[in-house]
This record gives structure tokens, sequence and C-alpha cells, in this order.
């Protein structure tokens, strides 16, 4: 794989469909930006620090075993910090990183946060005694989720106690290594975990129970059974909704005391909620498997969330028929909502599909030499650009080595808005420039809103803020400032919007 296999073409986006010419912006192109492979470890999770920051990556198993920080649009290394079992993720809006790293040897997990331009973590904060992934024989499950909006970063894990075993959640303001949350919950297994996109409610599958938490209020806000679940767990960017499953899809809605019945899906027929994800407006997504029976099915469909009903519906059966366990392993939507992407642990179905919100005809599927084990996605100017990772060899066949990617499906945008979607809006012109440019903004709402700029290293260079709505210009001097790629964030409404730009002298 690696290098060599790319020029072989045997990691090829491809477009599902022909280009769509009256697309804003022309014909629709997608474009493997890098891929960078290891022959021993494995990529367990990944993620991206917004548009212009990096890529944050985790490894295991074999050496180098590291939390790893390369650049988004070349893959080139930009830094990495030892340990032995990583598992990472950052905020799609800034530049937050943050990794747990267990070490099975003393039974320790150490939870750490970086920022892009340097290796030494901005603080670290040890566990005794707990549960490595590996050892629970889920590697390819995220403890560490860090909130979209970049304000909190929740860790769950299993904890040893004299009574036996328990779950622990673990929540850090950024910036700080004293957890403002720690929270005991009876459970003798952590199965997955879900962050409110401002970081305030974390949801866990805490087998056998699903666990919402107000990390703000420090206090439990709901628990309920979760039955026979697995990995499927999903809570709205609100933390209005939640959804999880397994033969039945389960999505409740916050009602003020508690999280009442929504809607319910029992397909039959052996298929399972592989993953469930919450759009930024009023949708939900659900991809369906049959697990290890052969040959493998897999449907994905999209829902209204008000009021449920079916936007669209994908069966991966028209693609060839897989004999590996194809398994949806992760499933998001973009921070705009534009794009649903879907991963999957792969065989003969491709194991990554980009679809747009409201189309059912994949706009790009790209077929990998292994398994997906996570992925992210951000926006840029009608772009998707994918980050993914895994292992070299597919799920369920012994091997061992780790890809990592990125790939970016431009030209893309939808003909439609997102269902229920009136985002908040960011650009900038002239970009590149020097040493002046001006940020528009739309805002959809009136209201408060706060625009700041951060430099290549995460550090806050420029802020301004307002009240309005509308249409705005606000234009930035960079005199004193250094070249280089910069982050500015827009906030506004409770929403978020990033750009990045280029700063050249």
């Amino acid at each position: 794989h690696g290098p060599e296999a790319l020029r072989a073409g045997a990691l090829a986006p491809t477009p599902a469909a022909e280009p769509d010419e009256s697309a804003p912006g022309g014909d629709r192109e997608s474009l493997l930006l890098w891929d960078h492979h290891y022959d021993d470890p494995i990529y367990t999770s990944c993620g991206i620090a917004a548009y212009g920051g990096p890529v944050f990556a985790g490894t295991f198993l074999n050496p180098p075993m590291q939390a790893e920080a390369r650049d988004l649009l070349t893959g080139a290394p930009l830094w990495a910090s030892a340990g032995t079992e990583f598992y990472v993720d950052a905020c799609r809006t800034g530049f937050v990183l943050a990794a747990v790293d267990f070490n099975n040897a003393d039974s320790t997990a150490v939870i750490s946060e970086w920022r892009p331009g340097s290796a030494t973590p901005l603080w670290s904060y040890t566990v005794h005694p707990c549960r490595s992934l590996i050892y629970e024989g889920w590697a390819s499950r995220k403890p560490v989720q860090v909130a979209d909006t970049g304000g909190m970063i929740a860790v769950a894990l299993v904890m040893y106690t004299e009574a036996g075993q328990e779950g622990r959640l673990f929540a850090f303001e950024p910036g700080n290594g004293t957890p403002v949350v720690d929270w005991p919950f009876p459970s003798g297994n952590v199965v997955a975990t879900a962050l409110s996109e401002d970081g305030r409610y974390c949801a866990m599958t805490g087998w056998p129970t699903v666990y919402v938490y107000d990390i703000v209020a420090d206090a439990l806000r709901w628990s309920g059974p979760a039955g026979a679940g697995n990995d499927a767990l999903a809570i709205s960017p609100n933390g209005d909704y939640l959804a999880w499953g397994w033969s039945t899809l389960n999505v409740r809605h916050w009602n003020g005391s508690t999280y009442g019945a929504h809607y319910s899906a029992t397909p039959g027929g052996g298929l399972y909620v592989g993953q469930v994800a919450f759009a930024p407006g009023d949708a939900f997504a659900v991809a369906w498997d049959n697990g290890n029976t052969t040959p493998n099915q897999v449907f994905v469909e999209t829902y209204t969330l008000a009021t449920p009903n079916l936007i669209w519906h994908y069966d991966y059966q028209g693609e060839p028929v897989s004999t590996h366990v194809d398994i949806p392993s992760t499933m998001l939507y973009s921070p705009s909502g534009a794009f649903l992407v879907v991963g999957s642990w792969g065989g003969s179905f491709p194991e990554l599909h980009v679809f747009r919100v409201n189309n059912p005809d994949p706009v790009l599927t790209v077929d990998t030499p292994g398994s997906i084990f996570d992925m992210d996605v951000v926006d840029h100017e009608g772009a998707a650009l994918v980050v993914a990772c895994g292992k070299s060899v597919h799920a369920g066949t012994s091997g061992r080595g780790g890809d990592l990617y990125a790939i970016e499906a431009s030209n893309l945008t939808a003909t439609n808005p997102p269902p229920g979607a009136d985002r908040l809006r960011l650009s900038a012109a002239p970009n590149p420039f020097n040493p002046t440019t001006n940020f528009r903004v739309t805002l959809p709402a009136p209201g408060r809103w706060t625009l700041a700029v951060y430099d290549p290293a995460g550090r806050r260079v420029h802020e301004v803020a307002g009240e309005g709505a509308g249409d705005l210009t606000i234009p930035w001097d960079a005199t004193g400032h250094a070249s280089g790629v910069y982050l500015a964030r827009l906030e506004a409404g409770g929403q978020v919007a990033t750009t990045s730009i280029s700063l050249l002298k």
C-alpha cells in the first residue's frame, strides 16, 4: 500500500455519477490529496482541526505508536508525541487537539491536550487503573470527543475499583488539565460516546444503559435501558435529540424532563443499526447492516427530524456484493450539514461514501485497501474534505499496517440547502492576502456575534464583536503578523463558521 499502491490505483476516489455541470463552480472533481501508510502500526482514529489546521491521528499495536499532526493539504508530518495506544479527536472549527493514551503494562490512561504548533501537550492527566480498548476488543471505538465549537473535551473510560469495574466520565475545558467533571457510572463496559456541538451534553452507552450527562451542571440529565446496543449512538448538535440502536433504531426527544419516544424503526430481516448521525439542521441519518451474514447488506437512510419522514434511501447492493464484514464503522455530517460521509470496515463495497444531504446518489465513493476505523469531514467553499484512517487489510482478516489519507471532493455545492438549515456563513477576500483582507459574514438572525482570528500556532491574534443580522464586511489588517495559514472563527446564535486565510509576505 502507501505511495506504491497509490500510483497503482489501489486507493482511488471514484465519482458515482456523471459530472454535474449545472452545479455552481463547474464540473465536479475529486482528488486524493495524500495517503500515508505504515507497515506495522494501525491507525485508530483521526480528526481535522478546522480547514487550514492540521490532521490529528493516533496509532497503536506496533511502533511507531504515537499521536501525530500532519499538514491537511499535503500530509507532511508536523510533529509526533510518542505513547502506546492513542485515540484522538480534534475540534472541527478550531485548534483544540485531544487524545487518550492507554498503557496496558501499568493499567493507566493519559489524557492530553495539544495545540497545532507544538508536540508538547498543554497538559496531561493520568487515570489509574483502567482498561484499554484493545483489551476490550473495541479498537475501532473512540473514547475521546472534542466539541465542534471547541468548548469541551470529554473522555469515557472503563475503570477498576474494589467493587469491580465501572465507567467514568471525565470532562475538561480546553487549556485546563483539571477535570470539571469526574463522574462514575455503574457500567461494566463503555461502548460509545457522543458530544453535543457546544460540549454541554455527553451521551454514553455504558451497556446495558444509555446515559446523557450535563457537563455544565455536573449532573446526570437522563438514563435509560440501551437494550442490546452496540456502538451506534448520536446526540443532536443542541442536545435535544438522542439516538441509538441495535435491531431497533430508537430516537428520543427531550421534553423538558426526559428523553421521550420520538421515532423508532425495526426493519427485520437480520438488519442492525450500524451507525446513526444528526445533521446541524432538521435531519438525521441511519446506516443499517446485516452483520457477518454473507453476502452483506448495507443501506443508508436519511430522515427529517422534527416530523420523521424519509428523505432518501441508498442500498449498497447496487455495488459489487461483498464477501467481507461490511459493517458501517463511522458516519457523520459536515459542520455545515451539506454533506454526509459514511465509512465501513470494507470488502467488495467501497469503504467511503460521500453524499449530498438531499440526494441518495453518492457524489463520491472510495475503494480502500482495508477497513476504515474513523474519519472526519470539513466544508470549504462548496467542497467536502474528508480524512479517514484505519487498518491496511479488511476487518476479520489477520494483518498489520495502517493508512491515513485525505480526499477532497470539490465543486459539490448542493443544489438544495440542508433541511431546516439557515446557517452562519464566513468567507474572506482577497485570499491569499497581504496585509489586509475583508471577511464577508452572513448572520441569519439578529443577535450578538464574535469573529476571532488564530495564528498557525493556535493563538488568538485578533477579535471583534458586534450585534446585528444580514450581510457584513469586516476588514482585518495583518501588519505585524508573520506569513502563514490563519484560521478565522465566527460564532453567533449558537452556530460556528470557520475559514482559513493565507497571509503571504
